[in-house]
């Protein structure tokens, strides 16, 4: 076998793209392991609780809407369901790991859809709602990603993005109008309570944290200066799945919402 002449060059670059893949690959093992670890975790039962309870509550919530009026077929309710159920999960991980897992949203979009299309063959009403929510879950999709485009780094994630495709889909059960009135009230909504309550954490963690005095020889005053600066600030980023499950699943379990505020189409 003859002596290696790759340049050194391109197997310096083939070693930077295997590590870089399994960063990647180590950095989603640990996204997962962080939210799993909530409910395998010593607080594991607070996760379950808040899960099991919030999604049973989210699931009545949803079988009583063809009683409350003519919002939903009936073929279509179990679809909704399957999408909110979820939602207390998403909410309590993104507040306890600023973190939405791909796999809870896939999962009831996945089981919303799968219901939906199922129905399409008791109710023919059902296959109009159903072509009408695939077409906004993904126009609601397409929207937030390009706020997500226009938006500074960070500000929002990709959980984001795909719990408001989500929403959209879910909406666009009921109608098109609860979509656009999804679209402006729920982002909205979110900024609005998000806002406080990241206010009111900060003027807390202002009002009881305070620089360090640990003694310092005389050249440690830059490091005095970051010291005190790093404990003033608030040392979590806002989480704003919860807010964004909150408003998709209001205006899903309040359909009359939209004649409230006086919008119809």
């Amino acid at each position: 076998m003859g002596p290696d002449t790759t340049p050194r060059t391109d197997r310096a670059s083939d070693q930077a793209a295997v590590t870089g893949d399994s960063a990647a690959s180590d950095v989603a093992a640990s996204a997962d392991e962080q939210w799993v670890d909530l409910f395998a975790g010593p607080r594991g039962g607070l996760a379950w609780v808040v899960s099991v309870l919030g999604g049973l509550a989210l699931i009545i919530a949803a079988s009583t809407l063809p009683e409350r009026g003519a919002w939903l077929a009936p073929s279509l309710t179990p679809a909704l369901a399957a999408g909110l159920c979820l939602m207390p999960a998403l909410s309590y991980v993104d507040a306890c790991r600023t973190l939405l897992p791909t796999v809870l949203i896939r999962t009831s979009l996945a089981a919303s859809g799968l219901l939906a299309l199922a129905a399409t063959a008791v109710s023919d009403v059902a296959f109009e709602s159903v072509l009408n929510a695939a077409t906004s879950g993904a126009c609601a999709y397409l929207a937030m990603r390009l706020v997500w485009f226009l938006a500074p780094p960070g500000f929002l994630g990709e959980g984001d993005i795909r719990l408001v495709g989500l929403g959209g889909f879910l909406l666009g059960l009921i109608s098109p109008l609860h979509v656009l009135v999804g679209l402006a009230v729920v982002p909205a909504l979110t900024a609005v309570l998000g806002l406080i309550v990241l206010l009111a954490l900060s003027a807390v963690v202002r009002a009881f944290t305070r620089p360090s005095r640990a003694s310092s020889s005389p050249g440690d005053g830059a490091d005095l200066h970051e010291t005190a600066q790093s404990t003033t600030q608030a040392p979590w980023a806002m989480p704003f799945g919860p807010w964004l499950c909150l408003g998709i699943a209001l205006l899903c379990l309040l359909p009359d919402l939209p004649q409230r505020l006086g919008l119809a189409l």
